[in-house]
């Protein structure tokens, strides 16, 4: 073991010029280490905040999904009116056969292409019919 005085004439003693050009270069190292994790973040920040955005945008419940969603909702509220509007059509007509026997004899003839014999029949040639001269 060596004696403590002689560890103090080991010592290598440095000018304080030298001594304060290495601590500045020592901070300046420290201030570069912490301006590259801050910039680290930084980016970790924008990329989290990027795939946020993509993720908003086109994912499953993103906006265009949602849009696009809300346009088959109005579709299918229309359709759906349609066919309440129908079904009050077909109601009608059903109340009217069972209902009005006129109505049925007029729905029977048109359907089957019958007529009475007091009827008047109009032909209306095709234009392939339709003679030459």
């Amino acid at each position: 073991m060596q004696d403590p005085l002689q560890k103090k004439h080991n010592r290598v003693f440095l000018p304080k010029k030298f001594k304060d050009a290495q601590q500045t270069a020592v901070s300046k190292v420290k201030i570069k280490d912490g301006e590259w994790q801050r910039r680290f973040a930084i980016v970790l920040i924008i990329l989290f905040s990027s795939v946020i955005v993509v993720i908003s945008i086109f994912g499953d419940y993103g906006f265009i999904a949602t849009y696009h969603l809300q346009q088959k909702e109005s579709q299918l509220h229309k359709q759906i009116t349609q066919l309440e509007e129908q079904q009050e059509t077909l109601l009608l007509q059903i109340q009217a056969l069972r209902d009005n026997p006129e109505y049925l004899k007029m729905e029977i003839r048109k359907r089957l292409g019958l007529y009475l014999t007091t009827d008047t029949i109009y032909r209306i040639p095709q234009k392939e019919e339709i003679p030459q001269k």
